[in-house]
């Protein structure tokens, strides 16, 4: 049984202080808010805007920083990989003109993490989101929910690397500090419950996988943003667990909820819509409908192979092969 697993999280935000400018400060908590509700096609034009700002009005290192951030990890949402690569790369070397914000200079360095295992480079990856798990550690403390967020990307890497039982301790950690004290954002506690569950089912830890599967879905029935795309990401892990275990009702009933909100939320052939596929058809297959399953893999096969073509890469990881490094 391959589980799916959740590609894009929360954004990672620099603060943004209004004394800089308030024409760029406006424009970047309006993109903020745009990419909070899912709205990525717009929050990307918004910030492109408030890019247009920082460079006309000559704002400093760290104003083009936060900017490049912004826009770098919303390009990276909606798929974009070579313009976030790019944006994340100039937000790095803006960075470099910039002390004492080492919390601002450790997002950037995660996003681009999550661009390199995006694209199969995780080798990359994984150093990339150590090296900023480590900062965040020295200048923040283990308890900064900051950190939780840097172990939460970092997990991701080791998915897929096999390596499972780091990854969970990882999580434990991350859920734990979220569960003492409850995150700005309920969705960032809900994120790391669903990639727990999904590790624990790798490790064919099933008592834990179902009992935190389920937790998940509670906590997602009263959180605000209940139509954000990680959301529906989300659900897929729960889908795919329930499919594993032969629940097909339940697994459809989450399914269907998660190809509603990825389908309002992304563009056509974006990577999720193409996972969310894959969970359908391994719903198809387990059903005995294997003809109507390979159907709807070789459209989502389809879409991989699209989206790596646009974005020049030789692959892009495909969250149901987890594990199987990209060649």
């Amino acid at each position: 049984m391959k589980v799916s697993y959740i590609p894009l999280l929360a954004i990672l935000h620099v603060p943004a202080a209004s004394a800089v400018d308030p024409a760029w400060h406006e424009l970047i908590e309006k993109g903020r808010a745009q990419s909070g509700a899912g709205s990525f096609q717009d929050a990307e034009r918004t910030f492109r805007s408030a890019l247009g700002v920082a460079k006309r009005e000559g704002l400093g290192p760290e104003s083009l920083a936060v900017t490049l951030n912004d826009l770098g990890y919303a390009q990276l949402t909606l798929g974009d990989l070579v313009a976030a690569e790019s944006s994340l790369k100039r937000a790095l070397a803006a960075w470099e003109s910039v002390t004492g914000n080492q919390v601002g200079r450790t997002a950037t360095m995660t996003n681009l993490g999550i661009v390199y295992r995006l694209t199969g480079r995780l080798t990359q990856a994984e150093a990339t989101q150590r090296q900023a798990l480590s900062a965040r550690l020295a200048a923040l403390g283990p308890d900064h929910p900051a950190v939780a967020k840097a172990r939460d990307y970092l997990a991701a890497v080791l998915f897929d690397l096999r390596q499972y039982r780091e990854a969970i301790e990882l999580l434990k950690k991350a859920d734990a500090r979220y569960a003492a004290t409850p995150p700005a954002d309920p969705l960032d506690h809900a994120i790391v419950k669903g990639k727990l569950a999904a590790a624990y089912y790798l490790e064919r830890d099933l008592t834990n996988a179902n009992q935190t599967v389920r937790e998940v879905l509670l906590m997602l029935e009263g959180a605000p943003g209940g139509n954000h795309p990680v959301v529906g990401e989300t659900l897929l892990v729960a889908a795919d667990i329930y499919t594993g275990e032969g629940e097909y009702q339940a697994a459809g009933d989450v399914l269907g909820r998660a190809m509603k909100i990825l389908e309002a939320a992304y563009p056509l052939g974006h990577p999720s819509l193409a996972h969310a596929l894959t969970s359908y058809a391994g719903l198809l297959r387990q059903r005995g409908n294997k003809r109507e399953a390979r159907r709807f893999e070789k459209r989502a096969e389809a879409m991989l192979m699209e989206h790596s073509r646009q974005n020049l890469f030789p692959c892009t990881v495909d969250y149901r092969q987890l594990g199987k490094p990209a060649r």
